[in-house]
């Protein structure tokens, strides 16, 4: 009996973990460009416990992707450079990490 329950428990298994087919899973991987509605919604700040506002590829909190360390200085926050080589440069705004990158953050 033990064999029938464990044969049964690993078909169940294998059913529930199954991988769509390729025509049913879409397009992936780095050709597959994400359509202006599909930008829309990820660029859509995101709330729940998290105080501050999320918008994935675009901001964290007040520090927006493309910003200059002069706008940076702006938020009202310490701005304080902990490294810095050639064009690349590594600060704290406040509570944010942030790289910025020939004057420009590229990372929070």
């Amino acid at each position: 009996m033990s064999r029938l329950v464990l044969s049964c428990c690993i078909a169940l298994c294998l059913g529930a973990c199954s991988k769509p087919a390729p025509s049913e899973a879409g397009p992936s991987g780095p050709s597959a460009a994400p359509s202006p509605a599909t930008l829309t919604s990820i660029a859509a700040p995101r709330t729940g416990e998290c105080p501050i506002a999320i918008q994935p590829g675009v901001a964290l909190g007040p520090i927006r992707i493309g910003e200059s360390r002069a706008e940076l200085e702006q938020h009202g926050l310490p701005v304080k450079s902990t490294s810095k080589h050639d064009t690349t440069e590594f600060v704290e705004v406040g509570p944010f990490h942030v790289e910025l990158c020939g004057g420009k953050v590229v990372d929070v």
